[in-house]
């Protein structure tokens, strides 16, 4: 018998469209952090994946930030509506996804700590002949990033305004939600704030904290 696992199509949608406001004149996605661009820890942590395909939306400086994905073999987006809201970035992604898609991963360019390894657990979580059809990873009980969503639910993501995330559809779909325990803090982990780097950068060995 085939593995499922193998057969699920779950396209990467990386969110890079910000405007990083609490990081001042600096566009956060663009900050060294171990020794290159910060958006790129997750870009690899994706590559290494069983994501497939990878898409990013980019809006606030999208040249810089698509140049560097570029060179990483993604396609990019540009979403001129990037000042609206998270929400229209997210519609910008879904809308570019080809039919065979199963299911999306969202994954946010401010979270450089997240790994293949978490990745793939998510995605082989997915399994909608058991109601698994939202997974949401979580460490020690506090929920994280990314989330996995059945095309099912592509059409209320859709219906999502402003700078929100999915946290409505997951709430009113509890009977298709997964909460997956992880042992790696870094699903919670983004940078908003320019100490949060060196606060983090502190904290990242205990990403995989028991």
């Amino acid at each position: 018998m085939k593995d499922r696992t193998n057969r699920a199509k779950v396209a990467g949608l990386v969110l890079a469209a910000g405007r990083s406001r609490r990081m001042g004149e600096t566009n956060k996605l663009l900050v060294p952090l171990r020794g290159q661009p910060l958006l790129l820890h997750l870009v690899h942590a994706l590559k290494t994946s069983r994501a497939s395909p990878l898409l990013a939306i980019t809006g606030y400086e999208s040249e810089r930030v698509g140049e560097l994905l570029r060179h990483q073999g993604i396609t990019c987006l540009h979403n001129p509506e990037y000042r609206k809201g998270f929400s229209t970035s997210l519609r910008r992604g879904l809308a570019a996804l080809s039919g065979d898609v199963e299911a999306v991963l969202i994954c946010l360019g401010d979270m450089p700590w997240v790994t293949a390894s978490v990745i793939d657990a998510v995605i082989e979580a997915f399994a909608p002949e058991h109601g698994r059809e939202i997974i949401v990873p979580t460490w020690r009980g506090q929920r994280g990033h990314p989330v996995l969503f059945s095309r099912r639910f592509f059409a209320d993501l859709n219906e999502i305004r402003g700078d929100v995330g999915g946290r409505d559809v997951i709430d009113k779909n509890p009977e298709h939600v997964f909460l997956m325990a992880v042992k790696e803090k870094g699903v919670i982990m983004d940078v908003d704030r320019p100490q949060a780097l060196s606060s983090n950068k502190k904290k990242s060995e205990a990403a995989h904290e028991t």
